[in-house]
């Protein structure tokens, strides 16, 4: 069975393949000339439905990418590296943007409010960014958020407040992060009647790259696949990459 694929580029707008990558078209309009598509999300409940977000703003397709329009107004929000839809209401969106801050829509990306999350704003290379917002796909009160050079953030209450919660992370330089259901061991539940109750069932990726090696790296993702086993890809091959899996939970800072 056919299906359809999305791809986002740096400067050759979105490509779409109807079938399964057989074939291939460049969407043009209505991205602007030189667009940088950093993030996809599909819409919960609608099959056919993504949104597309970089540079230039944030877009959207209903026919699987077969065509596509502007969202809301060219600036509303600052470049957008991370994007995601709240599994519960597809027009509760959440990006991670640079500089790194993390934006929530409620009407589906037509308006955006910054939220209070005290984020670095300077490092070694540049403006730090949001690098990946995850919203739980249980409970989606709980927003994570992964920042280059600053470590985890984690909201529980839908984003309207932010704690840090890095204590065991090797590095704070976070380029990806993916959340994957596994078996609550009673050893490793947390208390009744805690906030954290829900985190003892998932696993949290976490991709670091080390200081001698980042600025060799230019792109990095992680995506989890069945059980235990986590995709890494790399835009530039690297000596070494750390993997660092928290199996419970990551306590506050």
């Amino acid at each position: 069975m056919d299906y359809h694929i999305i791809l986002g580029t740096a400067g050759w707008g979105v490509w779409h393949s109807p079938d399964s990558g057989k074939s291939w078209l460049r969407h043009r309009k209505p991205f602007p000339l030189n667009s940088r598509i950093q993030a996809l999300a599909v819409l919960p409940g609608e099959p056919r439905g993504v949104l597309a977000a970089g540079d230039t703003g944030v877009f959207g397709s209903h026919d699987g990418g077969a065509s596509w329009a502007r969202i809301g107004t060219a600036g509303d929000v600052p470049t957008i590296w991370s994007l995601a839809v709240d599994p519960s209401d597809p027009r509760t969106l959440f990006a991670g943007t640079r500089p790194a801050g993390v934006y929530r829509s409620r009407d589906g990306g037509h308006s955006w409010k910054q939220l209070d999350l005290a984020v670095a704003t300077e490092c070694s290379i540049g403006k730090p960014f949001v690098t990946r917002v995850l919203v739980d796909p249980d409970d989606p009160r709980i927003v994570w958020a992964g920042v280059e050079i600053d470590g985890v953030f984690r909201s529980l209450d839908g984003g309207d407040t932010w704690t840090k919660v890095v204590n065991g992370l090797l590095d704070l330089d976070v380029h990806d992060m993916a959340l994957a259901r596994s078996v609550c061991h009673e050893e490793h539940s947390l208390p009744r009647g805690t906030a954290d109750r829900d985190l003892a069932l998932f696993h949290l990726g976490v991709i670091g790259i080390p200081e001698r090696k980042r600025r060799r790296v230019e792109e990095h993702r992680c995506r989890l696949l069945e059980g235990d086993a986590m995709l890494l890809g790399v835009r530039r091959s690297l000596d070494w990459i750390p993997l660092v899996r928290h199996a419970e939970r990551l306590a506050p800072a």
